[in-house]
C-alpha cells in the first residue's frame, strides 16, 4: 500500500541518474516533486511512473542556475510538507581550458551545483527537523577527490558538496534525519560523452570503471539505510579512492598533470573535418559560428539531468 505521506524532491530528474532515483523510488512507493530543464522528458518520465507505479508525481520545469527559476521552485517546496527525502542530483560537466574559457560557464555551474543545491537544502530541511526524520543525497562525484588541469569547478564545487554534507551529518545526525555525500564514478549516461570521455574498449576496463544509473543508484540507497555518508559505487572506484589518499600529494600532482587527458580529448583537440577544415566533424557547423554561449547551452541541455 502507498504511503501518501512519503514524499521525494528530485532535482535534475529528467534522465541519467535523476530519472533512475525518480522510477526506483516510485517502485517503493514514493510520491514525487521533480525538477528538471527539459519539459518532454519530465512529462514522459511522470506519465510512466504514474502509469506503473499509481504514486503522486508533480514536475516543475526550471534551469536552477536561473534565480528566478529557483525561487520558483522554493515556493513549490514550501507547499509541501510531507518530503522526507530530497535529491540533489542537478548538475553539469565542463572540461575546458579555465583561463581562455567563457566565466559564465563557470558562474552557472556555481548557481546550480552550489547556490541551488544548498538554498533547497536551506529550506527542506526545517520541515524534516519538525517531523523528526528525513534524508538528503547530494550528487558529488568521485571528481571531487581528484583536482586536475581541466577540471576548476567541476572538481571544486563537487569537493564542497561533500565537506557540506559531512557538516549536515554532523549537525543532523541527532535529529534522525541522514545525510550522504554520493560520488559516483564513470556512469553509464550522456553525462560523460558530452564532455568527450569515451568508454574503454576493454571488457575488464568496462567492467571495472563503468557503472549503470541503477547500480548507482542501487548503492547509495542502501548506503543511505546503513548512514554512510560518503558513497562510492563500485569497489575499483573505492579502491582508487583509497589508493589517493595514501598517495603523498607531490606524486599525485605529477601524475595528475601528465595524464589529465588520459580518459578524454580536450575539445580544442578534436579532429578537424577532412571536407571542410571550419567545420566540427560531429556537428557539420562552423567552428568559429559556435560560440561559448551555444556551446554551454548544448552541454547543460543534456548533461544537467544525465548524470
Amino acid at each position: 500500500m502507498i504511503n501518501k505521506h512519503k514524499t521525494a524532491i528530485i532535482t535534475g530528474a529528467s534522465s541519467g541518474i535523476g530519472a533512475t532515483f525518480a522510477k526506483t523510488l516510485a517502485k517503493d512507493g514514493w510520491n514525487l516533486i521533480l525538477t528538471g530543464r527539459r519539459t518532454d522528458k519530465l512529462t514522459e518520465l511522470k506519465q510512466r511512473i504514474v502509469l506503473l507505479y499509481q504514486v503522486s508525481v508533480q514536475t516543475f520545469t526550471a534551469d536552477l542556475s536561473v534565480n528566478e527559476d529557483l525561487e520558483s521552485f522554493l515556493s513549490v517546496i514550501d507547499k509541501n510538507t510531507t518530503i522526507e527525502l530530497l535529491i540533489n542530483n542537478a548538475g553539469f560537466g565542463s572540461i575546458d581550458n579555465y583561463f581562455k574559457s567563457n566565466f559564465l560557464n563557470a558562474q552557472q555551474m556555481l548557481n546550480v551545483h552550489i547556490t541551488a543545491s544548498t538554498k533547497i537544502v536551506h529550506r527542506v530541511t526545517p520541515q524534516m527537523i519538525e517531523n523528526g526524520r528525513g534524508a538528503i543525497i547530494n550528487l558529488a562525484s568521485l571528481s571531487a577527490f581528484f583536482p586536475g588541469p581541466k577540471s576548476y569547478y567541476y572538481s571544486s564545487t563537487k569537493a564542497f558538496m561533500i565537506t557540506f554534507s559531512e557538516c549536515l551529518h554532523i549537525d543532523l545526525f541527532a535529529k534522525n534525519i541522514k545525510v550522504q555525500a554520493l560520488c559516483p564514478g564513470f556512469t553509464n549516461t550522456a553525462f560523460h560523452s558530452r564532455q568527450g570521455i569515451t568508454r574503454s574498449k576493454s571488457y575488464i576496463l568496462k567492467k571495472l570503471l563503468w557503472r549503470s544509473p541503477q547500480q548507482v543508484v542501487n548503492k547509495s540507497l542502501k548506503s543511505l539505510g546503513k548512514r554512510n555518508v560518503i558513497c562510492i559505487p563500485g569497489f575499483f572506484n573505492r579502491l582508487i579512492y583509497t589508493s589517493i589518499k595514501i598517495m603523498p600529494k607531490s606524486l599525485y600532482y605529477k601524475l595528475a598533470a601528465r595524464n589529465s587527458d588520459i580518459f578524454f580529448k580536450p575539445i580544442d583537440q578534436q579532429p578537424i573535418s577532412k571536407a571542410n577544415p571550419l567545420l566540427s566533424p560531429q556537428t557539420g557547423r562552423s567552428q568559429e559560428a559556435v560560440s561559448s554561449q551555444e556551446a554551454l547551452a548544448d552541454s547543460q541541455e543534456a548533461a544537467v539531468e544525465n548524470r
